[in-house]
């Protein structure tokens, strides 16, 4: 995996004739005013100059074959969402669940893969949490301080390893550019809720840096049907992140954040001793890194650790609960040449290489059952070795091939690959692309060795593989005023893994994990739109077919086969004012009722939610805010048995300052 690409992401956007977009306006929350001022007017596009994940480089945007959207920091400001889960909901080709309560567990799956096979980096670190099953939390990340998130579409284990067979979520967090910067942001609203962030930055000729801590609060409501208490969140991010460049050819990069916080939730039993629990975090991201470029930039080398520290507390005072520790230390080496060959095609070539060390260990504690002692711990160390070649030919056509070979502990050695397409018809504003890959997902520790509660590990689970494709045509019109992009993906997963009960041997039943034998099929299309029919009105929309069943035919749970949004957004008063007006819809869905032994299947039913937001600009440096959620009190579920809020209402202010 390519540690350092967020870390050399470029911070500023312009519009581009092609390139692929979201057809959407995406919730977020940028900093204060005076931060959104300071890029210039060309910065307020929402079409993305460089990609820094479809690659082992950053690559410009009409060279990107797989299927890749891009969220500025410009529409995080709009819309004002505070979770990064939350923001997602408007990429093509991703679902979204959330265990009711903001804050409570936030699985995000693209293209019908599980949540777990989803990579995400954050400033260049693999985030993916060991002691949750190899998932990322996404209801533990703040908005407050991301510039902008990637989304790769597809299997991208060739780039990334394991933990990427579904596709690769990006984010890169804001950084310095002024000598002094200073912003505030302070809201509250329904449910008890209460949020809010400091920012202070400072950048000079040779360095970068900046801090922020962020914290998210609320009282929440009553989850379960039965039972009256409020079952709340809380969550608390800082970050740092900085630079410093003692020459113009070597460079050195640092970021670190800190996410800790608690949420509740209900056992179901309203008459029970403990109808209400209580889960705790805490979780570090650190990394350091050093680049140096040698023949007028034509060979980097780039040299980098990072460490992932998790801890997961569960359930406190109840008889199941357990606790998850996780550590994951990365060293990586990257080089990179790039030459050209102007008499052979005006051809522009680029050759990667990567080498990377993972070191993993779990560690879990818990109620000892009759299944066994879950006190224990484990580790396994892997080792990646990655390479792409890509290639620019007349300024139209671009290709790319990767491969990678991954050696770990635990199964047989695993090779990986993907290419991809794509070919510009300048004059006609159209852009063709296409990419086809491999994917693996190795089992987690819990998987394997997990001993708690009614659940026992499967030491003899494999691997999970997957190979797919996708295909697509992307038109600009009028000036591009309106541009739209097609996409059709088709992925298909060998050896997937799920979770089935067996009998325990005494009379009764434990839950444990097998593979399916046979392919899951996972197909469908992809749409986004972005109309900008005059100054300062911008249009975006985006819908998401997906089908995906197991070897058996059967639809699998938290897959709807429909989801579309349509956000517009109108700045006016001299861009003073924004208003910005959001329709989700989200198709019916199945999920599993654990209620009853043996456990069913229950349908979930579609639903609509609506959301208002609005800001003004009263100097230029304070500006307030306020939104609705959830506009026509929509009565939903996302995950079977959990409530999900009514309509709320929010405000605050934000104040910020900067010196040139």
């Amino acid at each position: 995996m390519t540690q350092i690409q967020t870390d050399i992401a470029p911070t500023r956007r312009r519009r581009l004739r092609y390139g692929t977009i979201i057809g959407m306006t995406v919730a977020g929350l940028a900093a204060s005013p005076s931060f959104a001022a300071q890029d210039d007017e060309e910065n307020d596009s929402t079409f993305p100059e460089t990609y820094v994940t479809a690659s082992q480089v950053p690559v410009p945007a009409e060279a990107v074959g797989s299927a890749a959207s891009v969220v500025t920091d410009t529409q995080i400001e709009q819309s004002q969402e505070r979770h990064a889960g939350e923001v997602l909901r408007r990429v093509p080709g991703i679902s979204v669940n959330r265990t009711s309560t903001v804050g409570n567990l936030t699985q995000v799956r693209i293209r019908g893969a599980e949540g777990n096979q989803t990579m995400v980096i954050i400033d260049g670190i693999k985030v993916n949490d060991v002691a949750i099953g190899d998932e990322f939390n996404f209801a533990h990340l703040l908005t407050y301080d991301i510039g902008e998130m990637e989304v790769l579409r597809g299997p991208q284990s060739s780039l990334y390893g394991s933990d990427a067979l579904g596709g690769v979520v990006s984010v890169g967090t804001r950084r310095a550019t002024e000598p002094f910067e200073a912003g505030l942001v302070a809201e509250g609203g329904s449910f008890g809720t209460g949020a809010g962030s400091l920012r202070l930055g400072s950048a000079g000729e040779n360095y970068d840096i900046a801090f922020t801590t962020s914290y998210f609060r609320t009282d929440g409501f009553n989850i379960a049907n039965d039972g009256g208490e409020d079952d709340g969140s809380n969550v608390l991010n800082s970050s740092l992140r900085g630079g410093f460049s003692p020459t113009e050819n070597l460079s050195f990069d640092f970021s670190g954040r800190i996410a800790t916080g608690s949420n509740e939730f209900d056992n179901g039993d309203p008459t029970s001793d403990n109808p209400m629990l209580q889960t705790d975090f805490f979780n570090f991201y650190g990394r350091g890194q050093g680049a140096l470029t040698l023949f007028d930039g034509a060979w980097e080398h780039i040299l980098g650790t990072s460490i992932v520290d998790t801890a997961n507390d569960g359930e406190p005072g109840s008889d199941f609960a357990t606790d998850t520790y996780g550590e994951t230390f990365t060293t990586d080496y990257q080089t990179n040449v790039f030459f050209d060959t102007p008499s052979f095609a005006d051809a522009a070539h680029t050759l990667s290489f990567l080498a990377e060390r993972q070191y993993v260990s779990y560690r879990q504690q818990g109620r000892v059952s009759m299944f066994g002692d879950p006190n224990f711990e484990t580790h396994a160390t892997n080792y990646g070795y990655a390479s792409e070649y890509r290639i620019s030919l007349w300024d139209n056509l671009f290709l790319s091939g990767a491969v990678r070979h991954d050696d770990t502990e635990l199964f047989e050695s695993a090779t990986t690959w993907r290419t991809t397409a794509a070919y510009l018809f300048e004059d006609y504003g159209t852009r063709l692309h296409g990419s086809y890959g491999t994917g693996v997902k190795n089992p987690t520790f819990i998987e394997i060795y997990g001993l708690f509660g009614d659940f026992i590990g499967n030491p003899s689970i494999q691997p999970e593989s997957s190979k797919g494709f996708d295909i697509g045509v992307e038109q600009s019109l009028f000036d591009d005023r309106l541009i739209v992009d097609v996409t059709y993906f088709n992925q298909n997963l060998e050896d997937e893994i799920v979770n089935i009960f067996v009998p325990d041997g005494m009379g009764g039943f434990v839950g444990t994990v097998v593979n399916l034998d046979g392919e899951s099929e996972r197909q469908g299309v992809e749409v986004s739109l972005n109309i900008e029919p005059f100054e300062g009105f911008t249009l975006y929309g985006a819908y998401t077919y997906l089908d995906a069943d197991d070897p058996n035919g059967i639809t699998e749970i938290r897959r709807p086969k429909h989801v579309a949004s349509l956000f517009a957004n109108y700045e006016f008063l001299e861009e003073r004012a924004n208003i910005n007006l959001g329709i989700e819809y989200n198709g019916e869905q199945t999920d599993t009722d654990f209620g009853m032994f043996p456990s069913v299947t229950r349908t979930l039913d579609e639903f609509v939610l609506v959301s208002v937001v609005g800001s003004y600009e009263l100097t230029e440096n304070i500006a307030l805010f306020a939104r609705v959620e959830n506009l026509l009190d929509e009565d939903y579920e996302e995950v079977f048995g959990n409530n999900t809020p009514g309509i709320g209402v929010y405000g605050g202010f934000r104040v910020g300052f900067q010196s040139e």
